[in-house]
């Protein structure tokens, strides 16, 4: 929106009143509302900037969402594998138990 306001300004020379150095003043051709040239660019150059850092922040907080699902999904495989071995190791304990009880008790 700033930008739209900004691209309707003319550039005119004046004089500045405190130390009578050339400046450049914008003037609005609708209203004659007058702003430095310099704080036009730095506006521009300022929004400018912060669009940037804002798409640089979006982008690594996507990424940063994407690592975060990867991370989820390997812990939830890594979860059921151990669940799986200790289930195994379980019932492999369970049948060595069984065997040496058969073994001390003479059971049939």
């Amino acid at each position: 929106m700033k930008e739209d306001k900004i691209t309707h300004y003319s550039i005119i020379p004046v004089f500045q009143h405190s130390n009578c150095e050339r400046s450049e003043l914008s003037s609005c051709p609708n209203c004659g509302f007058e702003i430095a040239i310099s704080e036009v660019l730095t506006t521009q150059i300022r929004e400018r900037l912060k669009s940037e850092l804002e798409m640089g922040i979006r982008k690594r907080e996507t990424e940063l969402l994407k690592r975060e699902k990867q991370l989820s999904h390997a812990e939830t495989s890594i979860d059921e594998q151990v669940a799986e071995k200790l289930k195994a190791e379980t019932a492999e304990m369970r049948g060595v138990a069984i065997m040496k009880w058969v073994q001390i008790y003479n059971c049939p």
